[in-house]
């Protein structure tokens, strides 16, 4: 388990819609610290992962383990395409409302057996300023 899974861009926003020629159009994204009015609070997440599938992970299951203050609030199953060696796939993940009781940080990380989990994109929840949601 010495390698990781290599991936070319993630980002995390309020919504990822696949479009035409599998074009992602992503909605709300976050540059950076997700910030809220008040906690607890309810914000709507997806992830746009782009990886680059090798030999061996073609045609195998990747797990997206999804981490809130490191507990795992969600684990979604995916499968790299067999004929995607030596390609970038991409890997919207449908958004969904978490539920949000104070400041923390979300993680999400790719699993694959004969890999180290690896941490694909991540950020931190935190109170805004008035001028924020202006």
């Amino acid at each position: 388990m010495s390698r990781s899974i290599k991936f070319r861009n993630a980002l995390l926003c309020e919504h990822v819609i696949m479009g035409a020629n599998r074009k992602p159009t992503l909605i709300g994204v976050y540059a950076g610290d997700i910030l809220v009015r008040e906690f607890p609070a309810q914000i709507w997440v997806g992830c746009y992962i782009e990886v680059i599938v090798d030999q061996a992970l073609a045609n195998r299951h990747i797990e997206l383990e999804v981490k809130v203050d490191r507990k795992v609030v969600a684990t979604l199953g995916l499968e790299a395409p067999k004929d995607a060696e030596g390609r970038m796939v991409a890997l919207p993940v449908p958004s969904a409302l978490m539920r949000i009781a104070k400041p923390g940080d979300v993680s999400f990380t790719l699993k694959a057996d004969g890999y180290r989990p690896t941490k694909a994109v991540s950020a931190h929840f935190d109170l805004g300023s008035p001028e924020d949601f202006d």
